[in-house]
């Protein structure tokens, strides 16, 4: 069994990790992230804008749709915009999942660093409020370090001791790309290093060199889809993620709701805290599905999409 498990590519050897938490909920160590793992954790995202960043904060606690659509977008490169949103419509995924298939490069990242994803999302469940001070922390390490400012791609904007990131234009999303060790000036944690992941030639925009020589680069425009992308928002003020139905955002904070976990969309995958699975466990599938034993031999496949249909997305499905 040993020699088979070695001789297996490494993207199933990614999956595995993830699959063996969900046989045994014991695998996770119970402690509470400690600030060093959670600044490891965090570094490589904190300084998306608020609008990504919640996505990738949500679809994280879903590791094993990550992989299905992660699969789904690298078959379907063709799709982009309303393609995309016709097509995620007649999925499964949750809706935080459907709102990164225009982001290929984020859900590839996150697939490619399967136990790294699968961590983070156990943090938000379970420390949010330590999640969302420690992005905080960072972007205020990453200001100060000069490599966190407004440009033509970003908004940066202070308001009352917190840092939020928006689009520069309201219609397009840029994708941030960095070193860490770099962007946040001397890492402070040498025995937990963070991940630095580049994207493929494919997802850079043509100034990608030179940006990021000046501490951060951009990939290329994204236009946001209204039917498609979940209008979610982290509340810096009152450490939760809030969601917006259509048309809501920057109104009045009564606008939105607070964002709920939907266990169903887990798959069976173990959670790390008792707290946390005491909470979600009563709604999980008591064994693996279907889905989960294809993977589990090695075969991830995206969900099957039927004929594309029109569907649009309004809040947390």
């Amino acid at each position: 069994m040993k020699t088979k498990l070695c001789q297996v590519g490494g993207r199933f050897l990614s999956v595995l990790v993830v699959l063996v938490a969900m046989c045994s909920g014991s695998v996770f160590a119970q402690n509470i992230l400690t600030q060093q793992k959670l600044d490891q954790l965090l570094a490589p995202i904190a300084l998306y804008p608020d609008a990504l960043l919640s996505q990738v904060l949500m679809a994280a606690t879903y590791p094993l749709e990550v992989t299905q659509a992660a699969a789904f977008v690298q078959k379907n490169p063709q799709l982009h915009g309303d393609q995309l949103a016709q097509a995620s419509g007649t999925t499964q995924w949750d809706v935080s999942i459907r709102s990164l298939l225009p982001f290929p490069s984020v859900l590839l990242m996150m697939e490619q660093n399967l136990p790294w994803t699968q961590q983070l999302g156990d943090a938000f469940l379970g420390q949010q409020q330590a999640v969302m001070d420690t992005v905080q922390e960072l972007r205020s390490k990453a200001s100060q370090a000069g490599h966190l400012r407004s440009d033509q791609q970003e908004q940066v904007i202070a308001d009352n001791g917190y840092i939020s990131i928006e689009p520069g234009t309201s219609d397009q999303m840029y994708v941030p790309y960095y070193n860490p060790d770099v962007v946040y000036g001397n890492w402070w944690w040498p025995d937990s290093p963070p991940i630095y992941w580049q994207p493929p030639i494919i997802y850079r925009s043509p100034g990608y060199n030179n940006e990021l020589i000046n501490g951060m680069a951009f990939g290329i425009g994204i236009g946001i889809v209204g039917s498609l992308f979940l209008d979610a928002r982290l509340d810096w003020h009152r450490h939760h993620m809030m969601v917006y139905p259509e048309g809501q955002r920057g109104r009045a904070a009564g606008g939105g709701s607070p964002w709920r976990h939907l266990p169903q969309h887990r798959q069976g995958v173990a959670y790390r805290s008792d707290d946390v699975r005491q909470q979600f466990a009563p709604q999980r599938p008591s064994t693996p599905s279907s889905v989960m034993r294809e993977n589990f031999r090695g075969r991830i496949a995206p969900a099957v999409i039927a004929e594309p249909v029109a569907a649009p997305i309004r809040g947390a499905a």
